[in-house]
């Protein structure tokens, strides 16, 4: 993916969701291809999951320092990425074209267009308003390194 995306956190952050936007529509425009569709989805799993690992890692403590409600913006947050990987290891424990598969992303195609609308609209503009534009470009240069160490799959289960 492109990891080299420069620029402030919530100019690479947003940069992100449009990336996940082109991916969710590849995904839902492959419908006869089994076999792309599951490349897709590995594809899309992955990306959630580095993106994920920069909001908790690079964006989580700044809106908890610097937005009213910080912290429970981000327990909300924390929730949707649990509710998104339950969804992940669906897909990926069902083959595209499976009930459960279809399900599964059609559920996080929904959750996740939600999140990245209510992240830019309350989180993003937020911390606009709020932080210094130095610290959101500093927090923008250490995206890359974060991505590269980021998992890209979901937890296991736990039983």
């Amino acid at each position: 993916m492109r990891h080299g995306v420069q620029g402030d956190l919530i100019d690479v952050l947003t940069t992100d969701h449009l990336v996940m936007a082109e991916m969710f529509g590849k995904l839902e425009d492959a419908s006869g291809d089994a076999g792309e569709r599951k490349d897709l989805a590995d594809e899309v799993t992955a990306e959630l999951m580095r993106h994920s690992a920069v909001k908790q890692k690079l964006l989580y403590p700044l809106v908890r320092e610097t937005l009213p409600h910080g912290e429970a913006l981000v327990v909300k947050e924390l929730q949707e990425h649990e509710e998104t990987e339950v969804l992940l290891r669906d897909m990926g424990s069902h083959q595209p074209g499976d009930r459960e598969f279809e399900n599964a992303l059609s559920k996080l195609v929904s959750s996740v267009r939600h999140e990245v609308e209510h992240e830019e609209d309350v989180l993003f503009a937020g911390l606009a308003a709020e932080c210094d534009p130095e610290q959101l470009r500093w927090l923008g240069t250490q995206v890359a390194e974060t991505k590269e160490a980021a998992p890209t799959r979901p937890r296991p289960e736990s039983p």
